[in-house]
């Protein structure tokens, strides 16, 4: 006797199918191809989680991704407001640039998207094709008679192909060479050469920028107050990230670490105390105090040299400013 057929039985915890999306810059219209993300319930659990997966992905120029659209310029709320196979663009704090498009996403911005499987698309394609005649061609030897020339010459009979639609005669080749001259040789046609590349920059013609313009980040170095052997800690400083002097002492505190507490006051190497984020110079240096006052007695060599340089620089830039002319 033999045993009943079983049903196969699945191992392991079955999960549901993921979503593939592609993610679009705002208002970059040289981007070409999309970022293809995958979300999984497994993976995202929250709508932040998988913004900050775009942040990581898609690099937006303005910042971290806030909100996302579709192509018929809906705000997408939640993870299950995506679907599989859609287009999405992401954005920062700034609003969505229906004037500039991706050129990825021409013809498809603004409409209602539909997602098309492979599947689908491979078996309409098969089907055409089954239903399409096929037509049959016959071949015909005919005879050609050749051109007047200066010297006999024996002709070859040239096969002509004659379809059932149509029927397109071939010429025989010219043979103006006589007997004992060597035959002449044929340039290469000019229609298989490719042309040369312009770029932009050749022809003189700026790229257009993006619509949204950042400003240029700051990069300072920052010292801890009477430490001699600290190399200095190179901090960021952009608009986008510290919307605060606060907000600045916070990040400072967790770079720098001082001994005696959270980072209170910032001075530039010529003792100054720098009281605005506007005060900041790009590759500047600066000491970081707690409650402390400025210790300068135990300075740290590498601000030693950056006072020497402002010293020097200091008589050069006077000089300059008096061998200028007076305009009256």
């Amino acid at each position: 006797m033999t045993s009943p057929a079983r049903a196969m039985q699945k191992f392991g915890v079955q999960t549901e199918k993921g979503k593939n999306i592609t993610c679009w810059r705002n208002g970059d219209k040289h981007m070409a191809e999309g970022v293809k993300i995958v979300i999984h319930p497994t993976k995202f659990k929250t709508y932040d989680q998988l913004k900050t997966e775009f942040n990581t992905k898609v690099e937006l120029y303005t910042g971290n991704v806030n909100k996302v659209y579709t192509m018929d310029k809906k705000l997408v709320k939640g993870l299950e407001d995506f679907e599989d196979g859609h287009n999405y663009i992401c954005c920062g704090a700034e609003k969505l640039n229906e004037d500039i498009i991706p050129r990825g996403l021409i013809g498809i911005f603004g409409k209602q998207e539909q997602a098309s499987t492979s599947t689908s698309t491979s078996t309409t394609e098969d089907s055409s094709s089954s239903d399409t005649p096929t037509t049959t061609t016959t071949t015909t030897t005919t005879p050609l008679k050749p051109r007047s020339m200066s010297t006999s010459t024996h002709t070859t009979p040239v096969k002509l192909e004659h379809s059932s639609n149509t029927t397109t005669p071939l010429k025989p080749r010219s043979s103006s060479t006589s007997a004992g001259s060597s035959p002449s040789v044929t340039s290469p046609p000019s229609a298989g050469l490719k042309k040369p590349v312009c770029s932009v920059y050749q022809s003189g013609q700026k790229p257009d920028k993006f619509s949204t313009q950042t400003e240029k980040a700051k990069v300072i170095n920052a010292f801890r107050n009477g430490d001699k052997f600290h190399g200095g800690e190179r901090v960021t400083i952009h608009s986008t990230k510290f919307k605060t002097y606060d907000q600045l002492k916070e990040q400072l505190s967790k770079q720098v670490k001082l001994v005696t507490g959270s980072v209170r006051k910032v001075y530039s190497v010529d003792g100054k105390q720098v009281k605005d984020l506007n005060d900041f110079i790009d590759g500047g240096y600066y000491i970081c105090c707690g409650g402390e006052v400025l210790n300068t007695h135990d300075i740290n060599p590498i601000l030693v040299q950056q006072q020497q340089q402002q010293q020097e620089q200091k008589p050069q830039e006077s000089q300059q400013q008096e061998s200028q002319p007076i305009s009256i």
